[in-house]
């Protein structure tokens, strides 16, 4: 019965371990960004900055289209870079959208 109480002494502690650790490594985890060089030119589109509020910016690609029907604003999420998300939005593209 002893030893019962201490291999579940240890699989708590283990248990407790690996939450702690999940919950200062989450962001690590979660945000798996792609950093881009500074000097990475596009060749598809533009590089514009948003401002979504006073001195807060997003950087964002603009992908035109000649007669363009709109503009879509196309939101990658927070995996990778605008990069990945140039096949994505050439759907759209190809329907005559700006993204």
């Amino acid at each position: 019965m002893r030893w019962i109480k201490r291999i579940l002494i240890v699989a708590i502690s283990l248990y407790l371990l690996l939450l702690v650790g999940v919950f200062f490594a989450q962001e690590r985890l979660l945000f798996l960004n792609e950093q881009l060089p500074e000097t990475y030119q596009f060749r598809d589109g533009e590089e514009v900055e948003l401002e979504v509020e006073k001195g807060i910016y997003l950087n964002c690609l603009w992908l035109k289209e000649p007669a363009s029907k709109g503009v879509i604003l196309y939101l990658h999420g927070n995996k990778g870079s605008n990069r990945r998300c140039l096949r994505q939005a050439g759907t759209f593209r190809g329907q005559g959208y700006d993204v």
